[in-house]
């Protein structure tokens, strides 16, 4: 397994991660799988474009031989200069528990780093205890903050924040 960035020019690519990963597990995004089948080729365009340099932020790829099967996104946060986000994790049901999700995470902490960022946050969606599981492995700790207001689906989330 290898873990790497998304590249400007791999627009099929992210497209093609981005369904699979809404098709595998409709329920973990804020997109459904339904809608993203429609988007055209400029908004896959736009959507690269925020995770490829000149940007800061990074789609990352868990790959394994010239396949991948896994992918999260590294974000900047909107209101703090000292903090990232951990976006959209997903790994390939046949690729789980295997150490793809560990490695996305290693790789995050990675680009934190480089960033100098001193905290990480993310939503995990209440009941999803594999989820949960590998985050608080990672050194995840819940903070008081929820989230009951997501429209396409029925859990709430619970923010978990990561400290350097």
């Amino acid at each position: 397994m290898t873990i790497r960035a998304l590249q400007s020019n791999e627009v099929d690519l992210c497209r093609m991660l981005r369904l699979r990963a809404l098709a595998d597990a409709p329920e973990a995004f804020g997109v459904t799988y339904s809608e993203a089948v429609f988007y055209d080729s400029a908004y896959w365009t736009k959507f690269i474009q925020s995770f490829t340099p000149p940007s800061k932020q990074r789609m990352l790829l868990a790959c394994d031989g010239d396949v991948c099967s896994g992918s999260v996104f590294a974000m900047l946060d909107g209101e703090r200069k000292d903090a990232g986000r951990v976006g959209d994790m997903w790994v390939d049901s046949k690729h789980r528990r295997q150490g793809f999700g560990q490695a996305l995470l290693d790789a995050v902490f990675g680009w934190a780093k480089e960033n100098t960022f001193g905290e990480l946050w993310l939503w995990c969606e209440d009941g999803d205890n594999a989820a949960h599981r590998l985050y608080q492995k990672a050194g995840f700790v819940y903070s008081d903050n929820r989230d009951t207001t997501r429209e396409k689906i029925d859990k709430d989330l619970i923010e978990m924040v990561w400290t350097a």
